[in-house]
């Protein structure tokens, strides 16, 4: 070894030594203490949100991206009490825009069933003929769980256009128990199929009745698909069985018509749900998918939903079943096969 390199050695020896005995690299804070001090320091340094500026360049956020008025505003809600939060939201909700009054109005969610609230969306609900607006107030209305607020969120039900009725559906379900008889009866008489739906089953829950539904299942018409939605709703052996005897019931006058007979693909999704909640047995959902997915006189949305049932079911004759009609003359029903073998075979 030479000289140099000897030299070389003992000066990265010497360099590893001094840079070990440090207990901290050059420049960072040695202390706890001091660590929490710079921390407070940086803290207090934080840009200040100006919430009323914040505000104000709200309306220039574009949907779905990243937006820094609402980040501030986010963040300094956050930092405040309660009693500041509402007082804010609500000069949002009087005095902005309507995209501010949307956000406003989607914050004041956490304030649903606050007398204050309540008083307020009545006072105003007459200020603004916007959809979005009245559809969110509206839904604030039904959820608070106040008798009041909801007889007023039911009497402008006649008033208001069919999309935003169409808007409300699942809150108005949701708040089935304190609905008046009145509008339920109002509803039943509209000419939307998805609020005479709804209406269907706001009489089945109040009665614990659910033939009203059957019924409904039964006509195999443009309902039937959203009363089989409704039926799920009443997560019992009874509506399980029920809607297996309709399938059945379908499947034999299949047989007895020329016609190929269209079924709502609504009700494997529904075999499927009941038996997911232990409420059919596996083996029944399966042979009933076979039947309907061998079923040519059925239509073709029933059978492509049947081959997805028996591809998500992973029964050891699902591959074999769905082989078969891979090349099925329906264009639809084929792809379907062919779609649920893939996935089988991905998901298996």
């Amino acid at each position: 070894m030479s000289k140099i390199e000897t030299m070389k050695l003992q000066f990265f020896f010497i360099l590893f030594f001094v840079i070990s005995a440090c207990d901290t690299p050059f420049g960072e804070i040695r202390t706890e203490t001091e660590k929490k001090n710079k921390i407070a320091e940086k803290t207090k340094k934080r840009r200040k949100i100006n919430i009323k500026k914040s505000i104000k360049d709200y309306p220039n956020c574009i949907a779905n991206t990243w937006c820094k008025p609402e980040s501030d505003i986010n963040r300094w809600l956050r930092s405040q009490s309660k009693s500041e939060q509402y007082k804010i939201l609500e000069e949002m909700f009087l005095n902005g825009s309507i995209k501010v009054k949307r956000l406003a109005l989607l914050k004041l969610y956490a304030f649903r069933g606050e007398v204050e609230l309540n008083s307020l969306l009545k006072k105003h609900w007459n200020s603004t003929e916007n959809e979005d607006i009245k559809t969110q107030a509206l839904t604030l209305l039904f959820l608070s769980g106040k008798k009041e607020s909801i007889e007023f969120a039911t009497s402008q039900w006649s008033s208001l256009s069919g999309e935003i009725q169409k808007r409300l559906l699942w809150v108005v379900a949701d708040s089935a128990q304190g609905l008046p008889p009145t509008l339920i009866e109002e509803m039943s008489k509209s000419e939307l199929p998805e609020v005479k739906t709804v209406s269907l089953q706001l009489q089945s829950l109040k009665s614990n009745n659910i033939e009203v539904l059957v019924t409904c299942i039964n006509n195999n018409d443009k309902q039937s698909g959203l009363c089989i939605d409704s039926l799920l709703r009443f997560r019992n052996r009874e509506s399980a069985e029920k809607l297996l005897k309709i399938i059945n019931r379908f499947l034999e006058d299949s047989r007895n018509t020329k016609r190929r007979l269209e079924l709502p693909p609504e009700l494997m999704k529904g075999l499927y749900t009941f038996m997911a909640l232990k409420l059919l047995d596996e083996k029944q959902v399966f042979e009933t998918a076979v039947s309907v997915l061998g079923n040519r006189r059925l239509g073709d949305r029933i059978r492509s939903r049947a081959a997805y049932v028996i591809s998500d079911l992973k029964h050891k004759n699902s591959r074999q079943i769905l082989e078969k009609f891979r090349k099925d003359n329906r264009r639809r029903v084929g792809y379907a096969a062919r779609r649920a073998l893939y996935l089988l075979e991905r998901n298996g």
